[in-house]
């Protein structure tokens, strides 16, 4: 009989090498509760496999999406509640602006802090810009302020002759002035000639684009599942926010101390009344974005009950019993401790040892 201890050995290094395949593969599935090598496993299910996944990294990818459109959509909330109280308490000023000599500051100070919550960015994208969002949509309010200021002298011209005296101004005439039909003077500038003033051009285009915003009236949308797209953003054109721009300009750029107390009372009333117009405007416009969450709350909800069926399907064919895939680890854990053994025994063996 022959004995020879290089075959003996180089099969028991085969022996050994497979059974460490089988223990790394073993160890694997037991840490991760998942196949080591799913298409060997699974065959032509495969392909049904790799679908679930890929539906699964879809849903959660639009999960995370939607986040971000959320988180957005809370900015321009808060952004338009802050704008909306501003308007309300310079509404109840508005009412009493005649006694009181620092109106006009006021109303510009508020006219900043509107600026401000207009100009709010999200990830270097301007919420209130629309679609043109890498650019801050009301840049200065002096430029604004000063138009107004414009208006309301060639409407005094028109009224009180190249001495701009506002006592001689009617009620009437400020009436007019300061609706959207505007005061109409008669043979002015020249006689047979009918030139129209009204105060809310201001804010009308194209005065509006050139003096106040940079905003466009698109607004950006996106898709919140395979079915749904919602406006993401609100853009500073909208009617509210003129509104409340005129009213604070008519309270900034008309000096009231200069008018008769009937006129005054035109001018803060006016004001007032074209707040209240703009905070409902705002109010609608705060209904209109929480809406849109509810929409995302909903596609969230469907499409995690749809992520979840589709996680439940793929771990049902990738993976693997924990308490199963341990036990199979610890056998082959001491077959391959006991088949190193055997090698270290078979390395000493020697032909000596049998002659």
């Amino acid at each position: 009989m022959t004995i020879s201890t290089l075959n003996l050995s180089g099969s028991q290094y085969k022996t050994l090498q497979k059974l460490q395949k089988q223990f790394s593969d073993a160890t694997s599935e037991a840490s991760n509760s998942r196949l080591v090598d799913v298409g060997l496993s699974l065959g032509r299910l495969t392909g049904t496999s790799v679908n679930y996944r890929v539906q699964e990294s879809s849903l959660e990818s639009r999960l995370q999406s939607n986040k971000v459109v959320d988180n957005r959509l809370d900015l321009i909330d808060d952004a338009m509640e802050a704008i909306s109280k501003s308007a309300s308490d310079i509404q109840t000023s508005a009412l009493v602006a005649k006694k009181y000599p620092q109106y006009q500051s006021l109303a510009k100070s508020a006219l900043q802090q509107l600026q401000g919550s207009l100009n709010t960015a999200d990830g270097g994208l301007y919420v209130f810009g629309g679609t043109n969002a890498d650019v801050a949509p009301i840049t200065n309010v002096d430029t604004g302020l000063t138009a107004a200021k414009a208006n309301y002298d060639a409407f005094l011209t028109a009224v009180a002759g190249p001495t701009k005296d506002a006592s001689k101004v009617t009620s009437a005439q400020m009436t007019a002035f300061l609706s959207d039909a505007g005061y109409v003077a008669t043979d002015y500038p020249t006689v047979g000639t009918n030139t129209t003033f009204s105060f809310m051009d201001t804010v009308k285009n194209p005065a509006w684009g050139t003096n106040w915003s940079k905003a466009s009236d698109d607004v950006t949308q996106a898709g919140i599942s395979k079915t749904e797209t919602i406006d993401t953003s609100v853009s500073a054109n909208n009617d509210a926010f003129k509104k409340v721009t005129a009213a604070y300009s008519m309270l900034a750029t008309i000096d009231i101390t200069a008018l008769s107390d009937a006129v005054k009372d035109v001018v803060s009333q006016t004001a007032a009344v074209t707040l209240a117009a703009g905070t409902d405007g705002i109010t609608a416009q705060r209904a209109l974005v929480g809406t849109r969450q509810n929409r995302i709350d909903a596609a969230n909800a469907a499409m995690t009950s749809q992520k979840d069926i589709v996680s439940k399907a793929f771990n049902d064919m990738e993976g693997v019993d924990p308490y199963e895939a341990s036990q199979k680890m610890n056998a082959l854990e001491l077959q391959l401790n006991t088949a190193m053994a055997a090698t270290v025994r078979i390395q000493k063996l020697s032909i000596l040892d049998y002659l």
